[in-house]
């Protein structure tokens, strides 16, 4: 029946009841009652064959199955409206438990006391990163102070400003390279002898310029270092006045060694074969040059090639110098704590803004809640009148039996009587009872104003314990991120 599946979609989905229409109690179908027991036929022939007997006290089978019949439809009926009032019940428990104060304390644990610890929770978390920022910071402040740098700040250039400036001193000095080496050899072997070289002459200044910054350790602080920053300054000075000579020796021996094999034209083979050994021996002879007879440079080519190539390296010496602030250490330290500050102020900006969400989702969450309890509290009287009147529709279905029952038992009767050769049967003239129904009413279950004012006032203070909780997380977060600029944190500012 449709009541049936109306009450087991209640009970598995807590549904509201459906209104009580006309096929939850149908109208009896007294012709196919009529037709089922063959009313008419038997009537007659009862009738025909004076049966009951006339003294008989005892009803006919056939008033029997009449009253069996509405029994049956009785016994339907009172399924009926008791799998409906146990659906009720079982709903009006669960509704009494979900709007007692009790339940709505225990919603308060999930909806708020674990979302705020959640939240407290993924605040922790920066501590770590909170912590690297201390150590840092603290560790640049006890290193100005020991190195005695609270008066200046570090000062670092702009890496782009200087390898800008790099890159065109390596093409001015590969350009003035290649054009010096032009009739030396061929054009090949001059673009990779050029290259090679102007790739070192300005390497080997970048990189090593770094550690003359030694030299500038304050007085008493690692004089070690001092002393050895100075005498790299003065080695690599000298590695590159030294390396610019050996290149001009290099560039004077081949031109002169390219002139005279191009004065023989008529030349030997003894004379060939002996200009090809001096060819690949040509770097020993520059070097024998070089040691044997140092400032015998006269061509001026050469020493245009050792003054442009002892620039490039000297400007890049400066370079690899001014990379960091020119004390050691400083520019690095102020480096890595500008990362980890950066990754501080990032790291609480996105934690800030999850905390967030978080309270978005718990606000949500108490809203919905909150509108669940009301449709609760507003279902109540709608179900208490479902109810009443599927009452009613039973009682008066009850009443409808009785009276079809009459009807049928009277239509048996006095086609019976018709029919009778001899007097009625004696039960015959005690009339059928219609007696009234009757059933247990249902408690409904109600919520007073007062209560349904105390309970949402709860819920609306869930939101409110939210809010203020989320407040502080959120505050104690912008606070720590504020130290920062008030205690050691801003290294900048920070002075003996």
């Amino acid at each position: 029946m449709a009541i049936l599946k109306s009450v087991k979609s209640f009970m598995e989905g807590g549904r509201n009841f459906e209104d009580v229409s006309s096929d939850v109690f149908p109208e009896v179908n007294l012709k196919a009652i009529r037709k089922g027991i063959n009313l008419k036929e038997v009537s007659i022939s009862d009738g025909q064959a004076n049966l009951p007997s006339s003294d008989s006290m005892v009803e006919s089978s056939t008033e029997q199955s009449i009253k069996a019949e509405i029994q049956s439809i009785r016994t339907r009926y009172g399924k009926t409206y008791n799998d409906n009032v146990s659906a009720y019940e079982t709903r009006a428990a669960e509704s009494k438990n979900k709007l007692s104060i009790d339940n709505i304390v225990n919603e308060e644990r999930g909806l708020v006391n674990n979302v705020v610890a959640d939240a407290k929770k993924s605040a922790l978390k920066m501590s770590q990163a909170k912590q690297e920022l201390v150590s840092v910071s603290e560790e640049i402040i006890s290193f100005r102070k020991q190195h005695r740098l609270t008066h200046r700040l570090p000062v670092i250039k702009e890496k782009w400003d200087l390898w800008l400036f790099v890159s065109v001193i390596f093409v001015i000095e590969l350009m003035v390279t290649v054009f010096a080496l032009r009739e030396s050899a061929g054009l090949p072997m001059v673009l990779l002898t050029a290259f090679i070289f102007c790739i070192l002459n300005c390497a080997i200044p970048i990189v090593g310029g770094q550690y003359i910054r030694w030299v500038n350790y304050a007085p008493g602080v690692r004089e070690i270092k001092r002393i050895v920053g100075w005498v790299w300054a003065l080695f690599l000075v000298t590695l590159g006045f030294l390396g610019n000579m050996l290149f001009g020796h290099y560039r004077f021996a081949s031109l002169e060694l390219k002139r005279a094999a191009g004065s023989a034209s008529q030349a030997s083979i003894d004379y060939l074969e002996e200009m090809i050994i001096k060819t690949n021996n040509i770097g020993q002879d520059a070097a024998n040059n070089f040691f044997n007879d140092f400032w015998a440079i006269n061509d001026v080519m050469s020493i245009a090639l050792v003054v442009v190539g002892m620039f490039a390296y000297l400007y890049c010496l400066k370079d690899g110098y001014l990379q960091d602030d020119p004390y050691p250490e400083y520019g690095a330290r102020k480096s890595r704590f500008d990362v980890a500050l950066k990754g501080y102020q990032y790291f609480v900006s996105t934690l800030v803004e999850e905390v967030k969400k978080k309270r978005a989702i718990g606000i949500i969450n108490v809203r919905d809640f909150k509108a669940e309890i009301n449709r609760e509290i507003d279902s109540l009287p709608d179900n208490a009148r479902r109810v009443e009147s599927l009452s009613k529709g039973y009682l008066d279905a009850l009443n409808t039996l009785e009276m079809r029952q009459t009807q049928l038992v009277s239509e048996y009767r006095e086609s019976n009587s018709k029919e009778r050769s001899t007097p009625d049967p004696k039960y015959f003239s005690v009339h059928v009872k219609v007696s009234s129904a009757q059933i247990k009413p249902v408690q409904l279950i109600t919520i007073g104003e007062t209560i349904q004012g105390s309970l949402i006032s709860k819920i609306d203070s869930f939101s409110d314990k939210l809010h203020t909780e989320f407040e502080e997380i959120i505050h104690t977060i912008k606070d720590t991120e504020l130290l920062i600029s008030s205690h050691p944190f801003d290294v900048f500012n920070q002075e003996d």
